[in-house]
C-alpha cells in the first residue's frame, strides 16, 4: 500500500507540474483556460475562479488542463473563429509553440530545481569524481562486489557493507584498505563493518588472488569510495543546470538506440517499464532514502518531458507537429481532422501502455505477489 501511495504522489505531482506549464503559458497569452484538474474525472469537487474551473477528481494519476481552442481537448474548437483573441486557434505560430512546449519546459525546469536541492542538501557521490567546490560531510568505503572464491566470501561479507576500520585504524578511503591488505599478507586482520545499522567485526586473512588474469593481494572485494558532498546554493544551481542538461542528452541518446534497435533488430529493451515497473522502482528508491527519491523524481520529470516531445498524436510533440505543418501550409489545419488524429493517437498510447504493463506484470510476478499474501 505504501508503494502505491508514494507512486501516486510522485507521478501525480510530476504530471501536474507539466500541466501547470501549459496553464501558465496559456494564461500569459490571454487564452481562456476552461479547467485545471487535479486527478482525472469523475469530479469530486470544483471551484470556478476568474473564468477557470479548478477541480479535484477521483482518479489521482496526475492532472489535466483544458485550453479553449485546442483540437482534441476542446469539443468546440472547430467552431471557433481563427481570430478569436482568447482561443488557442487564433494565436501566432510562436505563441502556439510556446504554449505547447511549456509543459515540457516545466518538467526540465523542475528537474533543475530538484537537482539543485539535492546538491544543496548533500549529493551522495564518489569524492574522487564529484565536482569541485563542495564540502564533504561524511566519507565511507563501501563493498561493491565480492569474489566468489575469496576470503571475503568465506567470511560472509556482503555487498553494501560499510568498512569502518581495520585493526582499529579508521578507513575512509579504499586505497587505505588496499594498502593495509598488501602489508598484511597471510596475516589475520579484524575488519569492523556496518551492515543495516548493525556493527559487525570479522576476522579475515588477505591472500594472493587473481581476477581477470591480474594478480593482487587482498580479501577479494571490490571497493567504492562514497561521500555525501554539500555545495553552496550558487554552485548547486549551476550543477543542477549541467546535470539536467547532461541527463537529458543521455536520455535522448538512449531513445535513439531504442528506435534504432526496433528498426534494425525488431527488439525492444527489457529496461522499458510501464506504470507497474515505475511503481516498483519508486518503492526501491524510497527505501534508500529521501535524497534518492528526489533524484529519481528529477529523472522521471526529464523522461516525462522528453516523452511528451515525441511527435506522436495526442502528445505535445504531436500537437507541435501540427502547428509546424500549419506554418508550412500557411493555412489552418481542419480542427475536426486534427481532433480525430489526436483521439486515435491517444487510444494507441493506451494500447502501448497496456502492453508494457502486461510485460511488467510478468517481469515482477505481480499476481504471485498478491497470491502469496492473500490466498
Amino acid at each position: 500500500m505504501s508503494t502505491i501511495i508514494i507512486f501516486i504522489i510522485v507521478l501525480g505531482f510530476l504530471v501536474c507540474i507539466h500541466e501547470f506549464g501549459h496553464f501558465i503559458a496559456a494564461k500569459r497569452a490571454g487564452i481562456q483556460v476552461d479547467e485545471f484538474g487535479f486527478g482525472f474525472p469523475p469530479r469530486i469537487i470544483g471551484k470556478k475562479f476568474r473564468g477557470t474551473l479548478y477541480s479535484l477528481n477521483w482518479i489521482p494519476l496526475g492532472g489535466f488542463v483544458k485550453i479553449k481552442g485546442v483540437a482534441g481537448d476542446d469539443p468546440n474548437a472547430h467552431k471557433q473563429l481563427p481570430h478569436g483573441p482568447d482561443s488557442f486557434i487564433g494565436q501566432t505560430f510562436t505563441r502556439k509553440f510556446f504554449i505547447l512546449f511549456a509543459g515540457i519546459g516545466m518538467n526540465l525546469l523542475f528537474a533543475v530545481v530538484l537537482f539543485s536541492i539535492i546538491f544543496s542538501i548533500g549529493m551522495p557521490s564518489d569524492p574522487h569524481t564529484a565536482p569541485s567546490g563542495g564540502k564533504i560531510l561524511q566519507q565511507q568505503v563501501v563493498i561493491s562486489s565480492i569474489l566468489s572464491d575469496g576470503p571475503a566470501a568465506q567470511a560472509q561479507l556482503q555487498t553494501g557493507d560499510i568498512v569502518l576500520d581495520v585493526n582499529g585504524e579508521p578507513i575512509d578511503e579504499s586505497d587505505t584498505l588496499r594498502s593495509f591488505s598488501t602489508t598484511h599478507l597471510n596475516e589475520a586482520i579484524n575488519l569492523h563493518i556496518q551492515r543495516e545499522k548493525k556493527d559487525i567485526t570479522v576476522s579475515i586473512t588477505p591472500t594472493a588472488l587473481s581476477y581477470q588474469d591480474q594478480e593482487f593481494v587482498g580479501i577479494g572485494v571490490g571497493l567504492q569510495d562514497f561521500a555525501v558532498i554539500r555545495y553552496p546554493w550558487y554552485r548547486s544551481v549551476g550543477l543542477g543546470v549541467t546535470t539536467t542538461t547532461s541527463t537529458t542528452a543521455q536520455i535522448f541518446l538512449s531513445l535513439y538506440e531504442l528506435v534504432k534497435n526496433i528498426f534494425t533488430t525488431g527488439t525492444v529493451s527489457e529496461d522499458i517499464s510501464g506504470p507497474i515497473g515505475i511503481a516498483v522502482l519508486t518503492r526501491q528508491v524510497a527505501e534508500l532514502g529521501f535524497i534518492y527519491l528526489l533524484q529519481f523524481m528529477a529523472l522521471l520529470s526529464i523522461n516525462l518531458g522528453i516523452f511528451n516531445l515525441l511527435p506522436i498524436p495526442a502528445l505535445d510533440g504531436g500537437r507541435i507537429a501540427f502547428v509546424i505543418l500549419e506554418k508550412i501550409r500557411r493555412k489552418p489545419v481542419d480542427q475536426r481532422i486534427e481532433g480525430i488524429v489526436h483521439t486515435i493517437g491517444f487510444l494507441l498510447l493506451l494500447v502501448l501502455i497496456l502492453l508494457v504493463t502486461l510485460k511488467d506484470i510478468s517481469q515482477y510476478h505481480i499476481f504471485g505477489f498478491f497470491k502469496s499474501r492473500f490466498f
